[in-house]
Parts: C-alpha cells; structure tokens; sequence
C-alpha cells in the first residue's frame, strides 16, 4: 500500500512539474530584428503594434543613431508602425514586416528625411570565425549623397600603418558584406574612412577589436546624415556601432 502511494505522489508530483515548465517556457519558432534609426531630422520615435504574444523585451523609444532587437513569429507577416516621440498620434511609418525560417536574422534600417521616411530590410547573413577576426559591414542611409567610397587605415602595435579600399561607389541604401579584419593582439585599430568621389574624407571611424570587444563578432557601420545641410556645409557622421554578436 505504501509503495503505491509513493508510485502515486511520485507521478503527481512529476505530472505537475511537467505541466508548470511547459506554461512558464512556451517554445516559439522565431525571428531576430534588429532595427536601427537613421531618418534625418525626424527626432526620436516609439514603436508600435509588435505581436504582443512574443513578449517582446525591447526599447519603445527608439532614438536616432541608436538600435533596438525584437523577436517577431517565423514564417509570419506582422504589422509594424513608428509613431512620433512626445505625439503618438503622428504616424511616420506604418509597414508590414515578413519573416522567414526559424532563426533567421534581420535587420531593419529606417533611413530617409522628414519628408520621406523609408526603410531598408536586409536579411543577415553573418559569419562565424574561427580565427581572431571580426566582420564589419557598411551602409550609406545618408538619403541625399552621392556613391562613397570605404578606406580602412590598420594601425599595428608598433604604429604602422597599412591602407586598404575596401568599399567602392556604395550608394544610398546599399551594403556592403562582411568583410574579415585581422584582429589578433598585433592590430592596434582600424580606421574607417568614408570619401566622396574627389577622395575627400567626408567622417571616419575607428575599433579598437580587442579593446572593443569585437574580435569573432560582426558589426556594422552606417553613413548617416544629410549630405548637403542647406548651407554649405553637411551632418554626415557613422552612427553608433552596431553589434550583432548578441542576436
């Protein structure tokens, strides 16, 4: 008798701890976005509409030059809409946004000016490393300049420099791939330098990988602003790093 009541509390006990896990770690089939900011002049957003069953953990306010990741269901299409910070009666952006296969990686650039938000969906495809290298990418969301030109400048430990192109004509709303950067202890920093067509460095930007933390990761770095300001001059700047190591 004892022993079927132990059999029978022992299958109780399991039956609950079973159907506790089950509720409290749904297992969806997923996709990663990350979405990133780079509409000239438009201020701040906050996001809208995400599907809520996702439990999406993700900054509502999306800032300028900054990034946010969201997981939306695989194989679906959602609705996504971007209204205005301080006034969310203002909508500035209301699109769609479709998923692939479970696992798949994106990223979704909104670019353009007030006048004209628009958006730029890249499906990722990131690359693992086996040495110590890090992947970096490039993107031009400056909306009115011309094709620019990529120059990575390597510095060594010992102060030398080795100067490369690594990106030629990228035009606006284009990307390059990945490409793979020695970042063993003997680099000291790469400096990326965007130029327009006359080799005139238009902002720059420098990794340190091992200071920065970067080494078998992949990032991107975007072109931002406006090419001509209205008065002589421009905003163009590479806005903050993106990391997608962590996706």
């Amino acid at each position: 008798m004892k022993q079927t009541l132990k059999l029978t509390l022992t299958c109780l006990l399991l039956t609950i701890i079973t159907s506790c896990s089950d509720e409290a770690l749904p297992v969806f089939s997923t996709s990663a976005i990350k979405i990133i900011h780079a509409s000239a002049g438009t201020g701040d957003f906050e996001i809208r509409d995400l599907d809520a069953s996702m439990s999406n953990r993700y900054d509502v306010l999306l800032r300028y030059s900054r990034n946010t990741r969201v997981t939306l269901p695989a194989n679906t299409t959602s609705p996504f809409r971007l209204v205005q910070a301080g006034d969310t009666l203002v909508t500035v952006l209301d699109i769609s946004i479709e998923t692939g296969n479970p696992g798949s990686i994106y990223s979704l650039f909104i670019a353009g000016d007030s006048a004209n938000v628009e958006t730029i969906f890249i499906e990722d495809q990131f690359q693992n490393y086996a040495d110590s290298l890090t992947g970096v990418r490039f993107i031009n969301l400056s909306f009115d300049s011309d094709p620019v030109t990529v120059r990575a400048i390597a510095t060594d430990t010992a102060g030398v420099n080795d100067t490369t192109i690594v990106v030629s004509a990228l035009a606006y709303g284009s990307a390059s791939g990945f490409d793979q950067f020695e970042a063993g202890s003997v680099i000291q920093q790469y400096s990326f330098e965007f130029l327009d067509a006359s080799g005139n460095v238009l902002t720059a930007e420098t990794i340190r990988p091992i200071n920065n933390r970067l080494v078998f990761k992949n990032i991107t770095l975007p072109l931002i602003g406006v090419f001509d300001d209205g008065e002589g001059g421009n905003s163009l700047d590479v806005g903050r790093r993106i990391e997608h190591f962590d996706d």
